[in-house]
């Protein structure tokens, strides 16, 4: 027998504008990334590494100011998800991150 707690997150605002700031850079990285593996699928036929995205970090944050707005393992674990995608071959691959909320997190929808 399994016991469930549930609880519900009641930010203030300071918090809640972290946790936005959070998403939309994890939103964001998602959708380059998720770009930058469809283009080289195109041309070489074959994904990119977790490895490769991750090493983007660097250079997209010098680019990119508000990126360090977001903590580093967020965005890392965007990489692995992406990658892990394209593994498995899954149809999360053809799909962009919009950022529509329905009651709590952010989800992933089909375009």
């Amino acid at each position: 027998m399994y016991k469930v707690y549930k609880f519900r997150l009641k930010p203030n605002t300071e918090q809640e504008i972290a946790l936005a700031k959070s998403f939309g850079c994890c939103r964001w990285f998602w959708n380059y990334s998720l770009n930058l593996c469809q283009e080289t699928y195109k041309t070489t036929g074959k994904g990119l590494t977790r490895n490769y995205i991750q090493g983007l970090l660097p250079s997209l944050k010098k680019e990119y100011d508000w990126l360090t707005d977001a903590y580093s393992q967020c965005l890392q674990v965007v990489a692995l998800n992406l990658s892990q995608a394209y593994q498995n071959g899954s149809s999360v691959c053809v799909m962009q991150w919009t950022g529509v909320i329905r009651d709590g997190p952010l989800i992933q929808k089909g375009i």
